[in-house]
């Protein structure tokens, strides 16, 4: 088990007070304890001995959390390594899209819904103007939720193919840039009118007693009415035959921690305070309540899927996509997933499976698997993380 990074060591010295002070909604909660647990003996772990001078190794298993700093990183290469190998190497229209700060807190009350809506607005628009041109295009969308600040800013990347096939099956390249006003007042329209279909059918569902409820959906549908006047973005970018560079752009915020270990500064326990360097290359001191706020609400609800495939790139278009193949080939390979031992040897150049007093190849020994129960534990329990690692003479720096 490696040392607890700055992030691990806040949400273990202040998860505690932080969820009796607000409403923790369950997703923050199973993610949090993951990432507590990331790399502990509550996880379990693999246990390798050498034969001949009984020297073992212990391998402490990994969260698997997007929430995590660490495992968020190793899904991102994942990622890379599968999917570049499926996208094709044509040029790309990048489109960014967002909504005015009046949904904000809509889609903070129903994230899976709205977003979903979100995204199929948005690729809906893509395709009705792609349609008018007469090709098919295929797009990934990419979901951020958040700013510069750590705040929350929902908003999407979209890559849409610069042409596609046609009905007839042939590639019809389309390198003229997208339309922002006329597409953005498209994609206004269906937005609008989706998000208060959902407003409305909740107010169906929530019971009459809870007024206070249902007077901020009310509001919200009011909101609704007058935001098509508000600052919408529908930003769509020139034509790049770099397409891969913007995808490594819009992926490595999308399987891991919104903020990295090296941005934040400091973490000063008794002053209760949080120094990190924004996306705008400003330093910002946050208190540590303010912070673990920024931070877990862009945590994601159970399922849902942060990258989405459309058009050509869809399951369903399976043929299609053979067919594209021919015109342009795909990414350049990016190998497969590294695993483990792979990534151990890239940084290190050791086997760490060889044992280094005789040399022979360690086997394994055992497997401890984790705790069925430890996602249902007490907040509170979880501190009992201090005194495995005690009882493993694992020394951590507490700030």
């Amino acid at each position: 088990m490696k040392r607890p990074g700055k992030i691990q060591s806040i949400l273990l010295d202040y998860w505690e007070e932080y969820s009796q002070k607000h409403i923790v909604r369950t997703t923050e909660h199973l993610n949090v304890m993951k990432v507590l647990a990331c790399r502990t003996p509550l996880l379990g772990k693999h246990v390798y001995k050498c034969n001949n001078c009984d020297y073992e190794i212990e391998v402490s298993h990994s969260c698997k959390s997007r929430f995590c700093s660490v495992c968020g990183v190793i899904a991102t290469e994942n990622w890379i390594a599968e999917r570049f190998n499926i996208l094709l190497d044509c040029g790309y229209h990048h489109v960014v899209v967002t909504v005015p700060a009046v949904f904000r807190y809509m889609i903070k009350m129903y994230r899976t819904d709205s977003l979903n809506l979100f995204s199929k607005c948005v690729a809906d628009t893509i395709f009705r103007w792609a349609k008018q041109k007469g090709f098919e295009p295929g797009m990934v969308s990419f979901y951020h939720s958040f700013g510069s600040n750590l705040q929350f800013h929902p908003h999407f990347h979209f890559l849409v193919t610069a042409g596609g096939l046609t009905n007839f099956g042939k590639w019809k390249n389309h390198y003229s840039k997208m339309p922002p006003n006329i597409l953005g007042d498209i994609f206004k329209a269906k937005f609008s009118a989706g998000i208060k279909n959902i407003l409305r059918s909740k107010l169906k569902e929530k019971s009459t007693k809870n007024k206070k409820h249902n007077n901020k959906i009310y509001k919200a549908i009011y909101q609704t009415k007058t935001a098509f006047e508000k600052h919408w973005q529908f930003f769509t970018e020139a034509i790049t035959r770099k397409g891969d560079y913007t995808m490594l752009y819009c992926v490595r915020y999308v399987k891991k921690m919104i903020i990295s270990e090296k941005r934040i500064y400091s973490y000063d326990k008794q002053n209760k305070t949080v120094t990190f360097l924004s996306g705008k290359k400003e330093v910002l001191v946050y208190n540590v309540m303010k912070f673990i706020k920024c931070i877990v609400q862009h945590i994601p609800e159970k399922n849902f899927k942060h990258i989405k495939y459309y058009g050509l790139y869809a399951n369903k278009s399976k043929k299609k996509y053979q067919i594209a193949k021919r015109y342009f080939k795909p990414f350049h390979q990016h190998g497969n997933k590294l695993t483990w031992k792979m990534r151990q040897f890239c940084r290190d150049g050791v086997d760490p499976f060889r044992c280094p007093i005789c040399k022979t190849k360690m086997e394994l020994k055992t497997i401890v698997y984790p705790l069925k129960s430890m996602y249902r534990m007490r907040l509170i329990d979880m501190l009992s993380i201090y005194d495995i690692a005690i009882q493993t003479k694992i020394k951590f720096d507490y700030g």
